[in-house]
This record gives C-alpha cells, sequence and structure tokens, in this order.
C-alpha cells in the first residue's frame, strides 16, 4: 500500500532506508509501518535527521499545549504540519475553530485530514470566512434534500468532522454527488412505497415511504460523507459495477449500500473475488454466503485471509467443529469482523463478570452466538442491573441464571428496568419483590405491559376474585403472566365452568388459597377435567373436593368410582374428534395397562391383532398425555410432567411419582409382526421348526439391541454444579 500511494520509495536504498526508519523509530517512539505511513503521504519528512524530528515535535506541542503522544498522532494524519511554524499554526487552528464553531483541537484534527493542497491554502488563504460559508453551504443542501428536522448545524458539523475533504471542494460538486447518490433505485421495503388500494392511502403510503428512504439516506452518508466526494459518474458506475459483481438483485445491494456505503468506495472487482473467496477458499454454500453479505456488507471489505484466519480462530476459542462454526456464522455475521483476541478478551470478561467456569461460557456463547457481538461494557451494565435486582446468594448463582436464561442478558438494561417498574406497579408490589420473581422465573420478563394486563384480567374475571387475591397468585406463580393469553383464557374458562356447577365447590374457592387458585387457573387437564365432569354428571361435587388429590391419579379415581370406565365408554361413544370421525373405542377386555402377551393372540387374525395393537398404543398415549397438558406444575416441589399421588391413610400427600413412560411406536410394530410370525410362520428373517405339537412353529431372529445414547451437556448440566435436590427446585412453569 505505501508503494502504491508513493511509488518514488521504490528507488531508494531498502537499507538505508531501513536505518533511518529505526532511527526516527527511537527517536519519536513511532512504529515502523506508521513511519512508512507519514513517508507515504509525505516522503519530504525523510530529508530531516531524527534529532531535528524530534525538535519539530516538541517545539509544536509546546505552542499547540498538547502533549508529545497527541502530536505524534497529528503528524501521521498530517505530516505536512512539519514545514509550518508552530506559532502559525496555532493561530490557523484558533481561525478555523472560529469559522466552525468547535475548540481548537478539534480544528487540528479537521485540519490534519485535510488533503496537502487544500492545507497550504487555508494557511495562505486572505479571505476570511470561506470555509464558513463552505459549511453553511453543505448544511443549505442538506436542508433541500433531507428537511430542516435532520439537516442541524450539528449534523453538518459531523460530516465536515467526519470527512473534511468537504470543505475543499466547491457546494455544487457536493450537491451533484448528493443528487447521483439519491437517484440510486431505492429498496422494496426500507424505501420505496407501499402500494394502497385507494388514491388517499397509496398517497400517505408513498410519503411514507420516501420518508423511510431519506432516512436510511441520511443515516448512510453522516457513516460515511466519503461517498460525497465522488463525482457522479464514479458513483452511477459503482453501483452497477457492484450489483454486477456481486449478481444480486438490485433491492438487496441497495440494502448493503445504506449498511455499509463504504462499499461505493472500494473497487467492484476486489468485491467480487471477496465474494468468491467466501465460497471457495471459506466453504460456505453460495446461497449462504449471499445471505451473509447482505445482512453484513461489511465482510466485503475484509481481506480473505483475514476472515479466514478470524473462522479459525473461533474455532480454536470455542473447540467447535467447521459445521457448528458455519451455523454461528451464518446466523451473525459480523462475528467473523472480530479477531481470536477479541473474541477471547469478551469471553474471559463474561466469565468474570458473571463467576461462571469456562466450559458454562463456551456453552452459552454457542446456544446464544450473539453474545460474542456484545461489548465487555454490556457485559459490565447487565450485572449492575441484575446483581441487585435479583438478590442471589452468591455470583455463580447468577451465572447459571444468565446461562439457563440468556434474554436477561441480551435484553436491554433501559428495557429491563423499565419492565421491571412496570411490573412492579401492576402487581402493587416492591421492585425487590419483582426481582424474587425473576429469580424464580424469570420468562415473564420478555412479555410486555398489554400481555401482563390480559392476563391479570383473565385472572380476575376467569376466577371471579379481588385484585388483591389476583396478584397474590400471580407473584407466587409468575407463570401466569407469561402465559399465552387465549390458551390461559380457555384452560379457565373450562375449569370454572365445571367448578360453578356445585354450591360446594364454589364455598372452596372462596376459601383457597393462592396453591389452589393456581391449580383452577392452570392445573387441570384435559384427562382432570374428565374426572370433574364425572363428578359434575353423577352429582357427587359433595363428597369430593375439585382440589381432592385423588383428581390427579386415574389408577385411585377408578379405584374409587368402578362406574367411570362405563360413563367414559359412553362420553367416547357420543364425542367427535377434530376431524369429524368418532373417538376410537377401546374394548372392555383389555383394560388401561393390561400386558399383552404373544401368546394370547394365537387364533386371531392379522387384522385383529392389528387393531388391538393400535387400541393398545392408543391407550398408552392417552396415558402419557396425562403429564403433558396444561397441568404441569402445581406446586413448589412438583416438577413438569409428574402428577400428585392420593392421600395414604394418614391423610398426608405422598411425593410425586412419575408416570409410566410412553410406548414407542417402535415397539408395537415389533410386537404386532412377531405375533403374526407366530400364527403363519412369515416374516422377515422367520424359520419353520418343529413344535411340541408335531406342527410348526414359526420362530424369529432376536431383534438387534438399540443403541445406546449418549447425553450431551447443556447450560443446566454442568460437572460444576452439584444436582439440584427436590426441594430446591424453582416453581416455574
Amino acid at each position: 500500500m505505501v508503494l502504491e500511494r508513493q511509488p518514488a520509495l521504490k528507488l531508494a536504498n531498502p537499507h538505508i532506508l531501513a536505518q533511518r526508519m529505526d532511527a526516527y523509530s527511537r527517536a519519536t517512539g513511532l512504529d515502523a509501518y506508521q513511519l512508512f505511513y507519514m513517508a507515504a503521504r509525505r516522503p519530504a519528512f525523510l530529508r530531516l535527521s531524527p534529532p531535528v524530528l524530534k525538535e519539530r515535535c516538541e517545539a509544536l506541542a509546546k505552542s499547540l499545549a498538547l502533549g508529545f503522544e497527541d502530536v505524534l498522532k497529528l503528524l501521521v494524519s498530517q505530516p505536512a504540519f512539519l514545514d509550518v511554524q508552530p506559532d502559525l499554526l496555532r493561530a490557523v487552528s484558533g481561525r478555523v475553530a472560529g469559522e466552525l464553531g468547535m475548540r481548537p483541537g478539534a480544528a487540528l484534527r479537521v485540519l490534519a485530514r485535510l488533503p496537502p493542497s487544500e492545507l497550504r491554502g487555508v494557511i495562505t488563504r486572505q479571505q476570511p470566512g470561506l470555509i464558513r460559508e463552505r459549511l453553511a453551504g453543505l448544511r443549505r443542501m442538506m436542508m433541500r434534500t433531507f428537511g430542516p428536522r435532520r439537516a442541524t448545524p450539528e449534523a453538518a458539523l459531523l460530516l465536515v468532522a467526519r470527512c473534511p475533504p468537504l470543505l475543499a471542494l466547491p457546494t455544487k460538486v457536493v450537491e451533484a454527488a448528493l443528487a447521483a447518490l439519491m437517484s440510486i433505485p431505492p429498496t422494496k421495503g426500507a424505501v420505496m412505497p407501499v402500494v394502497a388500494a385507494s388514491g388517499g392511502a397509496g398517497a400517505a403510503a408513498s410519503s411514507g415511504g420516501r420518508i423511510r428512504g431519506r432516512s436510511s439516506m441520511f443515516r448512510a452518508i453522516l457513516s460515511c460523507p466519503h461517498v460525497l466526494t465522488l463525482p457522479p459518474e464514479t458513483l452511477r458506475g459503482r453501483f452497477v459495477m457492484l450489483a454486477a459483481a456481486t449478481r444480486i438483485d438490485t433491492p438487496a445491494v441497495v440494502s448493503m449500500l445504506l449498511l455499509q456505503p463504504r462499499l461505493l468506495l472500494a473497487d467492484p472487482t476486489r468485491v467480487r473475488q471477496r465474494l468468491e473467496a467466501l465460497t471457495f477458499s471459506l466453504m460456505v454454500p453460495r446461497s449462504a454466503a449471499l445471505d451473509m453479505v447482505v445482512r453484513q456488507p461489511q465482510l466485503l471489505l475484509y481481506n480473505t485471509e483475514t476472515l479466514a484466519e478470524n473462522w479459525a480462530g473461533l474455532q480454536r476459542l470455542l473447540g467447535i467443529t467447521f459445521d457448528s462454526a458455519l451455523s454461528i456464522v451464518t446466523r451473525h455475521p459480523n462475528i467473523l469482523c472480530s479477531s481470536q483476541v477479541k473474541l477471547a478478551s469478551k469471553l474471559a470478561s463474561l466469565e468474570a463478570i458473571f463467576a461462571m467456569p469456562r466450559p458454562r461460557a463456551v456453552l452459552l456463547a454457542v446456544e446464544k452466538p450473539v453474545v460474542l457481538t456484545m461489548s465487555e461494557e454490556s457485559f459490565q451494565s447487565s450485572h449492575r442491573v441484575l446483581a441487585p435486582l435479583l438478590a442471589l446468594p452468591s455470583p455463580a448463582h447468577l451465572g447459571r441464571l444468565v446461562c439457563r436464561e440468556p434474554y436477561l442478558l441480551l435484553e436491554s438494561t433501559v428495557k429491563l428496568t423499565a419492565k421491571v417498574s412496570l411490573t412492579a406497579s401492576l402487581l402493587g408490589i416492591s421492585e425487590s419483590e419483582v426481582g424474587a420473581m425473576l429469580a424464580r422465573s424469570p420468562h415473564f420478563i420478555t412479555k410486555e405491559l398489554s400481555y401482563w394486563q390480559t392476563n391479570l384480567d383473565t385472572v380476575t374475571g376467569g376466577l371471579g376474585v379481588s385484585l388483591e387475591r389476583a396478584r397474590e397468585v400471580v407473584v407466587r406463580y409468575p407463570y401466569l403472566l407469561a402465559a399465552e393469553p387465549t390458551e390461559l383464557l380457555s384452560v379457565a374458562s373450562a375449569s370454572m365452568a365445571l367448578v360453578h356447577s356445585s354450591p360446594a365447590w364454589l364455598s372452596v374457592l372462596e376459601r383457597a388459597d393462592a396453591e389452589s387458585l393456581f391449580k383452577c387457573l392452570a392445573g387441570f387437564n384435559d384427562r382432570n377435567r374428565e374426572h370433574l365432569q364425572y363428578l359434575v354428571d353423577t352429582g357427587l361435587q359433595s363428597e369430593v373436593s375439585f382440589l381432592n388429590p385423588i383428581i390427579w391419579n386415574r389408577t385411585a379415581f377408578v379405584k374409587r368410582f368402578p362406574r367411570f370406565a362405563d360413563w367414559q365408554v359412553a362420553q367416547r361413544a357420543t364425542t367427535i374428534a377434530r376431524n369429524g370421525l368418532p373417538l376410537p373405542r377401546r374394548p372392555l377386555t383389555w383394560p388401561p395397562g393390561a400386558p399383552t402377551s404373544a401368546a394370547s393372540l394365537v387364533g386371531s387374525s392379522p387384522s385383529e391383532i392389528r387393531r388391538h395393537t393400535d387400541e393398545e398404543a392408543w391407550d398408552t398415549d392417552t396415558q402419557a398425555e396425562a403429564g403433558a397438558g396444561s397441568c404441569l406444575i402445581l406446586g413448589d416441589d412438583v416438577v413438569p410432567g409428574r402428577m400428585p399421588e392420593a392421600e395414604d391413610s394418614a391423610g398426608s400427600v405422598r411425593q410425586p411419582q412419575p408416570e409410566s413412560p410412553r410406548r414407542m411406536a417402535g415397539w408395537v410394530e415389533e410386537g404386532e409382526e412377531m405375533a403374526i410370525a407366530i400364527l403363519d410362520g412369515r416374516g422377515r428373517g422367520g424359520v419353520m421348526v418343529a413344535g411340541g405339537g408335531g406342527g410348526l412353529t414359526g420362530t424369529r431372529k432376536p431383534i438387534p439391541r438399540r443403541r445406546k445414547v449418549r447425553r450431551i451437556p447443556t447450560l443446566s448440566s454442568s460437572d460444576e454444579d452439584p444436582p439440584l435436590q427436590p426441594h430446591q427446585l424453582p416453581a416455574q412453569w
């Protein structure tokens, strides 16, 4: 790059040049790259001896009232300052600061980024006020295009501060470049107006589309004002060549330019080479590569070697395979713009702030790669908000909670604090109590206030309780705030319709505590409501409370009410499924859960065997659905998928036990095939042998053993954490 900008350096003796650069480095403290950069911009400074160079740097620092390091930074940007007298440079910086309305230090930085020819003109120009006039012209140009609300004096000053060469160009030249930039075809979604049905609506949509387009273009120009220094023909040609090089449709190219206008400053041929390198060098599928560069166009500004190094560094840091790294970078392409050192620094900061071990932090980064795009300041800000709010026993507990519920870390701290305040005002509690709710069940914080208000109204109206009792239930069971409103309303309506059918049950509801009220809202599934419906139809509400543990135990319920089986058969005979067909009728000869042996099927036809196995599989599915419906949590010591047992003789409730596991469909098919092979001697792998009765009996090859599945550790299960005891389980949905 240095030789491209200054080909005359090719004629210099490399040995002498290296010695001179080494002497300059010892005198000033600049490295070789900075010195070569100065030589590329101003090779005349190489005539100065190292002591003279140091003296001029010290004189500039003394005259400008700056530190030695600050003067070196200015000289790297503008080596022509070495040819200007220190007092004259101070006077010029003061005059420019007055015309632009900024501090002298900021004016020096503007002068440092001017072209050397324009800098000489500013220093020797006798006409005052020219810089002020050009700044005012830039603002008038922006006002005509973007309106006075956006084209503020601060915006015009920001353009000049980020791109001082704009002051060296006439206003008409910059205005022509802006007109060419605004003539680029707009995108379909963000810029083009939406076609509406009526004329008035179409005009409003067109106006809204133009406003959004101008806003996007205004932000793009502020982020890279250098595009206004290009001639109009160059701008239009770069856009056409960029679209042809990437072979992407026009709206996608415009979206890329709005996100990264620096693409107009790059060579289109080099952009095409970098896009092809993503596919062929990094082995990214073309569709994925196109999606990556459309969402993160800055990838086309990096060299392929840099992206390959960052890719390999990501794999080494997380200890993942190529496919896993591909999955991460396709979801978050901007991770490829960070080196391994930067990513390792973020990961170490995450470990230190939230007191989590390295494996847990790596698992969090693999499951939520967006964490690697956050800054260390974001981690510290989240910790400052979460630590006093949740008030967990130790920092390690906070780290485990963040790993289990990453949205606590990903949520904006401002938004999180506002949601905590809204929750406290809605429930009439303090923010510390909201923090306790978050520590037990933080998922509700992902919803909005309207969501919470709807569910709270459902609790109040569905149960017919006061607002204070409804708040008490919601505070103890925060899941209710995060439940789907329509589903919660449907479940509560179905349950309370049965409860309201009996005065005895209503009296129990009036005296119920928060746990019982929660059962009324989310403690009954279709299986439990079937028990309640039987009690209603038979008029047994006064004998059995709707909160009796027997409601959640099918075995105990059938044992106490033997006629329930007949009632169930009658109900299913008159019930229509969702597809309009009657529900399958279960034969009474095989009660639920009774095992079926192959010997009992001898003498039956294959169709009867298939019908029986289907009905048996349906029975086991019905039993398994008992813990998978809406009844997932009934108390602090009940975990999802489990149901409480009946009371023992002493009246105490036994510990909840898991129900029988669900029978796999493959086991049913294997039993059916074996039974058919026993009947007719056929079957895959069957062999005819002589039986004890003189006939032929079909045997079958043994079924191969099922492969063992190795459990993969997750964020909630790590070697560093001891397993939770039943009494330590949080009350979550």
